[in-house]
């Protein structure tokens, strides 16, 4: 394998067998997880995502997680912050997760939390205030993606940006199981150039299980792929190519364009260094949230770059 690949896929995957299309039961998806975790292709996988309200469902398998070796995880919140009343219960499943973190948080380390806001609130400022100071009093690496609606990545990432706010990011939404919440490529560029320009982390989740844009006949339109869109998100942040190129590579569908060599990645005629590659995962495109493991790591292996 291609230090270039092994750069690009590392912890790429936030494993979410427990959301549609698999939809799996509790037991099942973290039983997958476990599988993924102790094979040799564990080095592509990152959390686990749990709903809040399925934290004590985790208790019977945390014998098998060590200090060493721990589960981490991305819970999910509940509703949507979109006024006062959402912010106690915030304030709740902060205190549910305070608590689980002081029991078993030898095992279990809660890296993320993630949540739907409204950006449209007048008071979008104070609740990001609010939201950034709570999770303060967690784990110094946590972070909240929050997840507006598409077209409002404008003004949520330029307000964050305003004030400061280092532990608030983004989580942009590439799909689902009808036509309907796939976002055109163009929105999509759109998105990562506001991200880019108020340096913004930023998650991805659904609708990415392979690797190339393609048509899928079951859902009846075009899915995108996470090679194209890391693949150009890459690119795009470093300047190799700009916001047309962007688009161009998001619905590129021919594999040959795409290449990973042991000392870079590219696009057509565009290169990217294995160290930027490595940075910008770190810094900026940080993972996708995915239903299946398998899927994109076979798509990898049939593609020839795995």
């Amino acid at each position: 394998m291609n230090n270039s690949l092994h750069s690009f896929m590392e912890s790429l995957i936030d494993y979410a067998g427990l959301f549609p299309p698999s939809e799996l039961p509790f037991d099942d998806a973290i039983s997958n997880y476990k599988l993924y975790f102790s094979s040799s292709d564990s080095w592509i996988l990152n959390r686990f995502i749990c709903p809040i309200s399925k934290l004590n469902n985790l208790l019977p398998h945390l014998s098998d997680f060590t200090a060493e070796k721990p589960l981490h995880l991305s819970v999910l919140l509940t509703g949507n912050f979109q006024d006062d009343t959402y912010i106690n219960k915030f304030h709740e499943e902060l205190s549910t997760i305070k608590t689980f973190e002081d029991q078993y948080g030898d095992v279990c380390k809660i890296k993320s939390l993630e949540a739907k806001i409204d950006t449209q609130n007048n008071n979008l400022n104070d609740i990001l205030n609010i939201l950034s100071t709570s999770i303060e009093s967690l784990d110094n690496s946590v972070e909240i993606f929050l997840e507006p609606i598409i077209t409002d990545f404008s003004t949520i990432s330029n307000q964050i940006s305003t004030s400061n706010i280092k532990n608030i990011q983004l989580k942009l939404r590439c799909g689902g199981i009808v036509p309907e919440a796939f976002p055109s490529s163009k929105t999509i560029a759109s998105a990562l150039s506001f991200c880019k320009k108020n340096n913004v982390k930023l998650k991805f989740t659904a609708g990415l299980h392979h690797p190339i844009r393609h048509f899928d006949e079951e859902i009846g339109t075009k899915m995108h792929g996470f090679v194209n869109v890391f693949g150009s998100a890459l690119l795009f942040y470093t300047g190799i190519i700009d916001e047309t190129n962007l688009i161009e590579a998001l619905e590129d569908e021919n594999p040959h364009n795409f290449a990973f060599k042991n000392t870079s990645f590219s696009w057509k005629n565009n290169s990217l260094p294995v160290n930027a590659i490595v940075d910008l995962r770190e810094e900026a495109l940080l993972s996708y949230g995915s239903c299946s493991f398998n899927e994109p790591r076979d798509d990898l292996k049939d593609l020839g770059w795995m």
